[in-house]
């Protein structure tokens, strides 16, 4: 999945263990605002995503993704 700028703040999806190994999915943000539009960095599970993208297995697992927003475009 390619990260983006998200809507809310805070979500959590709850998954059906008869399909997944993991219990939910956590995604927050930190500085969303309607002026804050760009993630300048993101957290899966603790650990930097180097890449803007997460893997769907890894997500299904169960995770914590935190997005970090900002004005300005990262500098990648």
């Amino acid at each position: 999945f390619q990260l983006g700028s998200p809507l809310f703040d805070k979500i959590r999806i709850k998954l059906n263990r008869d399909y997944y190994t993991g219990r939910e999915i956590v995604i927050r943000t930190i500085n969303n605002s309607p002026e804050n539009i760009y993630v300048q960095r993101a957290l899966l599970n603790g650990t930097a995503v180097d890449n803007w993208s997460v893997d769907r297995n890894r997500l299904m697992q169960g995770a914590d993704l935190v997005l970090f927003m900002g004005q300005d475009p990262a500098n990648r």
